[in-house]
């Protein structure tokens, strides 16, 4: 008996034929598997993901990364998404909210601009105004 690709247990059963291959059925886990596949061979180098990851970093978008890699636009997507898994996420203890109240003549419907054009930071339901005049 041949073993289980996934799970490695040996209660596998013949499943058909596959591109002429013969394939196989896991009973524990229920994937069917071929002997000699070939997805491994064709895989992308590590090398070749980081500079999409980086190049991702940079502004391009999925489409322009792939034709510049000769790679699936959608490969790019998967492995920027599997690069964003792994960043670990930073907890905040503070409820900070950033409000910018520098375009209220959308509701006013008036091109005069209203407003102080500042942002307030929220922090604890506390406002804290940010100085809007001060040069740098």
């Amino acid at each position: 008996m041949e073993t289980c690709k996934k799970c490695s247990s040996k209660d596998t059963h013949k499943f058909g034929f596959a591109r002429g291959k013969q394939r196989y059925k896991c009973r524990s886990c229920g994937i069917s598997f071929t002997l000699g596949d070939r997805r491994n061979l064709r895989a992308k180098p590590l090398h070749i993901k980081n500079i999409a990851i980086q190049l991702y970093q940079l502004g391009l978008g999925f489409r322009a990364i792939g034709k510049f890699l000769n790679v699936s636009n959608v490969s790019v997507l998967y492995w920027v998404r599997k690069a964003a898994e792994q960043i670990p996420t930073i907890e905040n203890p503070l409820s900070i909210r950033v409000m910018a109240i520098d375009e209220m003549w959308h509701y006013c419907q008036k091109k005069e601009k209203y407003g102080s054009g500042c942002q307030f930071v929220v922090i604890t339901n506390e406002f804290l105004s940010l100085n809007c005049d001060a040069e740098v």
